[in-house]
């Protein structure tokens, strides 16, 4: 086996050609689901993963694979994005702030980037957005699903808000932050991934 390495920055997406024989797969490797807060179209995790799976094809890979092993989550609209660079069009995942009603998130690009064999590696620490799309192609029986029992179990949304906004007093100091729950992910089977995580499709022991 034998891998050919193209970096990015360390905390972005990289891939690699993985060579078996006569067979050539390739990795994704995604720490986060990242975006670029000043400017989104310039760099985010949907953009750098599809700009890595046009590379791939192009070095003639039969099969992909992406590793979101560690992937604590991120952005709500790449990973959405992303999803829909496997699927044609449809619903990826479905959320509900407060007591109102399910908002259902969509891919709407009815183009498919890779329709090839696909598997998505997770462990006990993939979670969120990680969650997201590996439950999305599991629920689209669009990719194996392969890594830990579960993933984390964490289909919650949670802003933090500093307390020096709430109390206006010099005399207190720094009061540091609370962390509010917003709202809760749901697949699009209408099952949660709250504590219940993603149960991958093949269990690889540690």
């Amino acid at each position: 086996m034998t891998r050919d390495v193209v970096e990015l920055e360390e905390s972005y997406a990289k891939s690699a050609n993985i060579i078996r024989g006569d067979e050539k797969f390739g990795i994704i490797n995604l720490p986060k689901f990242y975006v670029d807060f000043e400017d989104y179209n310039e760099r985010n995790a949907a953009t750098d993963v599809a700009k890595e799976v046009e590379r791939l094809k192009e070095e003639g890979v039969e099969g992909l694979i992406l590793d979101l092993r560690d992937n604590g989550g991120g952005s709500l609209k790449t990973v959405v994005e992303m999803a829909g660079l496997f699927i044609k069009d449809g619903p990826i995942v479905q959320v509900r702030s407060g007591n109102k009603q399910k908002e259902v998130y969509d891919d709407k690009d009815e183009r498919i980037q890779w329709d090839g064999p696909l598997v998505v590696l997770v462990n006990e620490l993939s979670a969120s957005a990680s969650e997201i799309l590996a439950a999305a192609m599991q629920d689209y029986k669009r990719a194996i699903v392969i890594g830990s029992k579960q993933t984390f179990g964490k289909g919650t949304v949670q802003n933090v808000i500093p307390l020096d906004n709430i109390v206006r007093s010099n005399e207190h100091g720094d009061l540091g932050a609370i962390k509010l729950t917003t709202q809760k992910f749901y697949r699009i089977n209408g099952g949660s991934t709250q504590l219940e995580g993603v149960k991958s499709d093949v269990v690889v022991p540690r």
